[in-house]
């Protein structure tokens, strides 16, 4: 065989395992690094921490969000705001059964590789982003879809998707609170 035959095949070996790369590496669910049991705030059955120990449960906020989503039973949300900070808080919401097999179901869409470009594409073009990232966590007890959406005015915002023990949670911290919160809540969270 002739040396320019060779590149030419190289060439064609080296192009297709980038594409393979580049369609198969996001696909794969990240493991939970350090990951322990938290103590410092309880919502429902799960136990977690977040970075700082200034948050309080902020209950007439918490009650409005109760109200406006009256109309589903298995629906309870916690209303954290941290105490030095009023910019700086956190939504956690435990979703009802409908929501559970949504999740299940863009996790399945998320383990795809074809299926997860689409799935950033649409989220992209739906909400006018300039980016989504998805990122799928797991360990052995929870599997955890942080989505992280860049705005036109360059504000990221997060949104951490779970299930653990067969239900579905959604935290939403604040810009302020940011990925610094949402990490943490992923490494600590917990069933009691």
């Amino acid at each position: 065989m002739k040396t320019s035959t060779k590149v030419i095949l190289l060439s064609i070996v080296v192009i297709i395992f980038i594409l393979a790369l580049y369609f198969c590496l996001p696909t794969i669910p990240k493991k939970i690094k350090n990951e322990i049991k938290g103590t410092d705030y309880t919502f429902e059955n799960i136990t977690f921490n977040l970075p700082h120990n200034n948050y309080i449960v902020n209950e007439e906020l918490t009650n409005q969000l109760l109200n406006e989503q009256s109309d589903q039973n298995d629906y309870k949300v916690m209303f954290l705001i941290n105490n030095q900070n009023e910019k700086d808080y956190i939504t956690i919401m435990r979703n009802s059964d409908d929501g559970y097999g949504f999740i299940k179901e863009t996790i399945s869409n998320l383990k795809n590789p074809f299926k997860h470009r689409a799935l950033v594409r649409q989220a992209k073009k739906q909400n006018n982003l300039i980016s989504s990232v998805f990122t799928l966590f797991s360990s052995p007890t929870k599997e955890v879809v942080l989505n992280r959406n860049t705005t036109e005015g360059r504000l990221a915002i997060y949104t951490v998707d779970l299930i653990i023990d067969n239900t579905f949670y959604t935290i939403i911290p604040s810009v302020v609170a940011g990925e610094e919160a949402a990490l943490e809540f992923i490494r600590t969270v917990a069933v009691k």
